[in-house]
């Protein structure tokens, strides 16, 4: 699981979606607990995805610490965008 989220919180927000998904108009909803779990595959997904490209990023500005260092610039600004630039190259959104 991605170490972002604890497993009560997961599963309130696939019981969210479920719901707002049975709410919808024309959706029938059969098997609520086999959603659930598509829906919490797919931010456990999501979440290790964004931990990957953090990861990358922060690889990157630790090679270039010095250089961040030395210019006094704002590290958690530098991988905010870093992050948002390596997304956009992957398709993939924050």
């Amino acid at each position: 699981m991605a170490s972002k989220i604890t497993r009560a919180k997961l599963d309130f927000l696939a019981q969210r979606v479920v719901d707002a998904m049975a709410k919808s108009a024309g959706t029938e909803i059969r098997d609520a607990e086999a959603i659930k779990s598509v829906v919490r595959n797919a931010i456990v997904q999501n979440l290790a995805d964004e931990e990957r490209i953090e990861a990358e990023v922060m690889e990157t500005l630790r090679a270039h610490g010095q250089q961040i260092f030395e210019a006094n610039a704002d590290f958690q600004k530098m991988l905010a965008e870093g992050k948002k630039i390596l997304a956009k190259k992957k398709g993939f959104v924050l």
